[in-house]
């Protein structure tokens, strides 16, 4: 399973960072249907967007008027190192690093 890691560093040098540990599903499922709803947004002047490659990984979608994903939906993920733990030991994975 792969994990991707989004930290928040803060805007000062004395910030607490966070990290936010999520699963590649996840994230690959809100940006795809993140981006069906922006979509069919009317974007400026009320002309239809224009698709590309581009996608943005938001903790908050509300500006699209999409309440599946509003603040906070990311909070189970937040500093939850845990899931990969679970995942290496379910899939007996060792923790060492080995070095050539």
């Amino acid at each position: 399973m792969l994990f991707y890691a989004f930290v928040d560093f803060g805007t000062d040098l004395d910030d607490r960072r966070w990290c936010w540990i999520v699963p590649s599903a996840i994230v690959a499922d809100v940006l795809a249907r993140s981006h069906q709803v922006w979509l069919k947004m009317s974007g400026k002047g009320g002309k239809p967007h224009n698709d590309h490659i581009m996608r943005r990984f938001l903790p908050s979608y509300e500006h699209l008027e999409w309440d599946e994903f509003k603040r906070g939906w990311l909070g189970a993920y937040r500093e939850a190192w845990g899931r990969i733990a679970s995942v290496a030991a379910s899939e007996k994975i060792s923790p060492s690093v080995s070095v050539r």
